[in-house]
């Protein structure tokens, strides 16, 4: 999509709303909803930026995979290490299975709870985070079970069309059928402080999508979504 053609797509949101759902999200029925899912533009940027992180053989959790269409994508571009997925959607751990994928069921909303799973070079949570009321939580646990690095993404709330919606008098807009879907948001700053306050003070948090070469000029704000990587380990570059 072109400069031009992307700038006045984020600025028509501007004054737009999803169709409200009354009901919170039925995260199964989500997935049945979809059928066959290929990635859009922002899926298909994390898998390329996973795709130059990770080594060929290395080994990938992704937590939340839904339907696995990320991991297949490794596999469709050579990673030829153990790749799998965990989900508690049904439905979505069918399609991954469908897709070649290794998956577990189970609810990372409390990790605590989760099966025993054992260590990968990286553990991915991409668009989960923001999801979870104690994300620190959840990213403690990836910490514990990836051996080089963890590699997440969410939403930048820093984000030009959000911050003029604010100037509009409404609120980001990060749902697609119920405004409870997100209940985290960070800016790049807020990203940098929150991972330097919990104790991750060398992850590399980077804009991704958005307005195109802008968004790599000034992530914080012209990028849509921010990408971050927390090394396991600061003697290597994951």
């Amino acid at each position: 999509m072109s400069f031009l053609n992307t700038t006045k797509h984020y600025i028509r949101d501007l004054f737009k709303y999803p169709r409200y759902n009354e009901h919170s999200v039925d995260y199964a029925a989500y997935w049945q909803s979809r059928g066959v899912v290929r990635l859009n533009a922002f899926q298909r940027a994390r898998a390329l930026f996973l795709c130059g992180v990770i080594g060929q053989s290395s080994s990938v959790l992704d937590v939340g995979c839904g339907t696995g269409a990320m991991l297949a994508f490794l596999k469709e571009h050579g990673k030829t290490g153990e790749l799998r997925g965990v989900d508690i959607a049904e439905s979505a751990l069918e399609a991954a299975r469908r897709n070649g994928i290794d998956v577990i069921k189970g609810n990372i909303a409390d990790p605590d709870a989760l099966p025993a799973i054992d260590m990968h070079d990286y553990v991915t949570f991409f668009e989960v985070l923001e999801h979870m009321p104690h994300a620190e939580k959840l990213l403690e646990w990836g910490m514990a079970h990836a051996r080089k690095a963890v590699v997440f993404s969410v939403p930048n709330t820093g984000f030009f069309a959000h911050r003029l919606r604010l100037l509009l008098g409404r609120f980001p807009l990060q749902w697609r059928a119920h405004p409870s879907e997100h209940v985290r948001f960070w800016t790049l700053r807020d990203m940098r402080w929150w991972l330097d306050a919990i104790g991750y003070q060398h992850a590399q948090v980077i804009g991704y999508v958005g307005v195109p070469v802008l968004y790599k000029l000034w992530p914080s704000l012209f990028a849509a979504g921010l990408m971050v990587v927390v090394p396991k380990n600061t003697d290597h570059a994951y």
